[in-house]
């Protein structure tokens, strides 16, 4: 079993130390078949149907919907930009994976969305970004509309303040530590599991480009 698609067990991790750590109370059931995850098959722990109906703020401070980005791979990581490492290192695999794409990139958008709208304005997403792949998007929102991202990714995050009677803005947050390939057509098609290998990602979405081709809107194939 590799460490891309075939390990679907949720990566729940506390960013603050970046110590991998198991939620007991989150049942078996709800990390294995979020919103638009289907029962994994054996053999083929793949999120069968994708969101729907999201709305985001980019890190421009443009209005986007997931409609935006049809027609293209997705590929989505969830996080904030106060994450000391274990966000920006998935970040890094995500560009690192593109890169080694080669002119196949153009076909996939690859795309960070904050846990954290508090925090993270578009001001605040347009510096990260640019210390990752030239052409991540940022997606930030109000509290309503990440709650319907995650909950449409079947993601999870928790709050943990900081001790020692520190600010009310010092805060960390756990939360699960996947990247999602979401399809042309909306709909989901691979998961890889935290700190997964950039080779081997980008050879999954090599595979899936060389079975169907896509047209692109400057007309020239991927």
């Amino acid at each position: 079993m590799g460490r891309g698609t075939r390990g679907i067990i949720l990566g729940l991790v506390v960013c603050a130390s970046g110590l991998a750590i198991g939620w007991p109370w989150i049942s078996e059931r709800s990390m294995a078949t979020p919103d638009h995850i289907a029962e994994a098959r054996s053999g083929d722990q793949a999120p069968q149907a994708g969101p729907e109906g999201l709305a985001f703020t980019d890190h421009t401070g443009r209005a986007v919907s997931e409609r935006d980005f049809s027609g293209r791979y997705m590929l989505v990581f969830f996080g904030y930009t106060h994450c000391p490492d274990v966000c920006p290192g998935n970040l890094s695999i995500m560009s690192a994976a593109m890169r080694r794409l080669g002119r196949a990139a153009e076909a996939v958008q690859p795309v960070f969305i904050t846990f954290d709208p508090a925090r993270d304005t578009p001001e605040i997403l347009a510096e990260y970004v640019r210390h990752f792949h030239p052409r991540l998007t940022g997606l930030t929102g109000t509290p309503a509309q990440i709650e319907a991202a995650t909950r449409s990714y079947g993601v999870v995050f928790e709050r943990a303040d900081a001790g020692g009677g520190g600010e009310a803005a010092d805060y960390s947050l756990r939360h699960t530590s996947q990247t999602y390939l979401i399809g042309p057509n909306g709909r989901g098609v691979a998961i890889f599991e935290h700190d997964s290998n950039p080779e081997e990602m980008a050879s999954e979405i090599l595979a899936l480009l060389e079975q169907a081709p896509l047209r692109l809107t400057n007309g020239q194939s991927s």
